[in-house]
């Protein structure tokens, strides 16, 4: 009787030893297939913002010059239009409410094709690249900047402070009239005209465009011919215009 209850004792240690071997290898293999699926959703996550990043990463190069490394036509246009509208604030951006009122410039380089011509287009380009420095080291983040193409700039401020924007203006007027720089150990002497139109909160982008360029072409008259001959010469936009 003994036997009988050791051996039954025996057997009963083993099913209760392998059950719970039974038990601990399900826990293993639960712990593992939770860390693959982990690893699976960490793997996942990682590549969704790669995409991300990488769609990001070309907006940006569509919108952008890569000369002046300042906007182009196109991402300049629609962020304007965005920020004159209010779809391009953000609910954090202490500016959202700065947005109402702004300042839309337009430059143009004095004699910039003299410069490719006697120094070569790598120097243009050179010359075009400081440029676009000059204009990002003199605005904020929340201002808008872009070369439209071969030496013309505009500039978007936005502010409540028209008398400010317009000294931050000839801020970068000025900062671009003192620029020099120097290619092949020779000094070229940068300048530009400005033109500049007030956003009050009802102009289109057009608009201000528009009005930008009938006071640059002014500005640039005046800077190479004079004052008093200005009304001389018809701004190109009023000629577009009669036509």
């Amino acid at each position: 009787m003994d036997e009988t209850n050791t051996g039954y004792n025996a057997v009963q240690a083993l099913i209760e030893e392998n059950a719970l071997l039974k038990e601990k290898v399900r826990k293993q293999e639960e712990e593992i297939r939770l860390l693959k699926s982990d690893k699976y959703h960490t793997s996942l996550i990682n590549e969704m913002k790669a995409q991300a990043e990488e769609i990001c990463q070309l907006r940006e190069e569509t919108n952008s010059d890569h000369i002046s490394v300042l906007l182009n036509r196109k991402g300049f246009e629609q962020r304007v239009k965005n920020e004159i509208s209010g779809t391009g604030r953000r609910e954090d951006d202490s500016s959202k409410n700065q947005s109402k009122r702004g300042i839309f410039l337009m430059f143009d380089l004095d004699k910039f094709k003299p410069i490719n011509d006697t120094h070569g287009h790598l120097a243009g380009d050179i010359c075009l690249k400081e440029i676009g420095q000059v204009i990002k080291d003199n605005i904020r983040d929340t201002d808008s900047a872009a070369r439209l193409g071969g030496d013309e700039f505009v500039v978007f401020l936005s502010g409540e402070n028209i008398k400010e924007l317009r000294k931050k203006a000839q801020t970068i007027q000025d900062s671009l009239n003192r620029l020099v720089v120097s290619y092949d150990d020779k000094s070229i002497d940068m300048g530009a005209s400005m033109g500049v139109s007030l956003y009050s909160g009802s102009q289109s982008y057009d608009d201000l465009y528009i009005k930008a360029d009938l006071k640059l072409y002014k500005d640039k008259i005046k800077r190479s011919l004079g004052k008093s001959e200005v009304r001389r010469i018809q701004p190109k936009t009023q000629q577009l215009k009669r036509m």
